[in-house]
């Protein structure tokens, strides 16, 4: 992005997000082990956007995307089983 999105909507966007996150981990998971399950993703992220932040934006995008698949399809198969 050339231009960062306004600070304010930013963080209503974000808070908006973990609280759909906590949502459907709460589908499978008793609300105390959704909440932290929610906050170990959310660590996972912010983790791999500090180490990736010095490469090339193609690389953080593919990154971002395979951690992407992965949570889904875990979030799928354990609401499947």
């Amino acid at each position: 992005m050339s231009k960062p999105l306004p600070k304010w909507p930013s963080y209503l966007l974000a808070l908006g997000l973990y609280v759909c996150a906590n949502t459907l981990f709460a589908q499978s998971y008793p609300l105390v082990s959704a909440l932290l399950a929610s906050l170990v993703v959310l660590m996972m992220g912010l983790v791999s956007v500090t180490l990736l932040a010095g490469k090339s934006k193609r690389l953080f995008m593919v990154t971002s995307v395979l951690l992407l698949t992965i949570c889904s399809s875990v979030g799928g198969i354990l609401y499947v089983a």
